[in-house]
C-alpha cells in the first residue's frame, strides 16, 4: 500500500513492519527523523528543486529488491484559478547505502479556484506542453462531459462504460485526469483508475474517442 508522508511524520517510513535486514539498516539511519525537505535534499542531491513538501512512498511488489521508489512533491504554485508544481519520480538503492539510481522530473498542474493548491487533484504534463497551455487543456478536459461533439466509445473491462451517450457523460464528469499529452493533432487525456483514454482531435469537427482498458502490467 502506498504511503504519503508529511513533515515530521515521515518518520513512520523508518519503522518496517518486519525486522531490518542488516543491509537496510544504513538506509534507515539515513532518513530516521528527516522531514520532507530535508529527505528532498538526500535523495535529489545537486538537482535544482523547489522545497520538497510531501514524500509518497510508490515501492511495490514490482519494485527490485534492495530499491525504493518515491515520488517527491515540490511545493505547488498558484496560478490564476489553478496550481503547478513539479513531482520527482525517484529510485533509490538500498543494499549498500543510500543512493539515488535516477530522478525524473515531471510538471503537473491542477485547477483549484476554490481549494488550496495542497489539496487540489493535479494532472501530469508531457513533454512540450508548457504549464499554461496545460492549464488550458485541463480545462476543456474537465468539460468533456458537456461538450456538443459526438463521442465514440470503447470499453475492454467489464464496467458497461458506453452504456448510453448519457451515462458515458456522466462518467466523464466525474473522473480526474492524471496524464494529459499531444499526439499529432490530437490531445489525450488518460483519467483515473480503471485507465480510460480520451482522444480530442483539434478538428472540431471529429468525434471524440473515450476507451476504457486494463492497463498492462510491466
Amino acid at each position: 500500500m502506498n504511503r504519503t508522508f508529511a513533515g515530521a511524520a515521515l518518520a513512520a517510513i523508518c519503522i518496517p513492519a518486519a525486522p531490518v535486514a542488516a543491509q537496510d539498516a544504513e538506509w534507515v539511519s539515513t532518513l530516521e527523523g528527516r522531514a520532507p525537505a530535508e529527505m528532498g535534499l538526500v535523495l535529489l542531491g545537486e538537482r535544482d528543486h523547489a522545497e520538497i513538501v510531501e514524500i509518497v512512498d510508490r515501492t511495490m511488489g514490482m519494485t527490485p529488491p534492495g530499491m525504493r521508489d518515491y515520488a517527491l512533491l515540490e511545493r505547488p504554485v498558484r496560478m490564476g484559478d489553478a496550481c503547478q508544481r513539479v513531482r520527482w519520480d525517484v529510485t533509490a538503492g538500498i543494499s549498500d547505502g543510500l543512493s539515488t539510481r535516477s530522478a525524473y522530473a515531471r510538471r503537473q498542474v491542477a485547477l483549484a479556484p476554490a481549494d488550496p493548491c495542497e489539496f487540489a487533484d493535479y494532472a501530469t504534463l508531457a513533454d512540450g506542453i508548457e504549464d499554461e497551455q496545460g492549464v488550458e487543456l485541463l480545462r476543456m478536459a474537465s468539460a468533456l462531459h458537456e461538450t456538443g461533439r459526438p463521442l465514440e466509445c470503447g470499453d475492454e473491462t467489464a464496467s458497461d462504460l458506453c452504456r448510453t451517450d448519457n451515462y458515458l457523460r456522466l462518467q466523464l464528469r466525474y473522473l480526474t485526469a492524471t496524464r494529459i499529452a499531444r499526439d499529432g493533432d490530437s490531445t489525450v487525456v488518460w483519467f483515473g483508475e480503471p485507465f480510460t483514454e480520451v482522444r480530442v482531435p483539434d478538428d472540431e469537427g471529429s468525434p471524440i474517442a473515450v476507451v476504457r482498458r486494463v492497463p498492462a502490467v510491466f
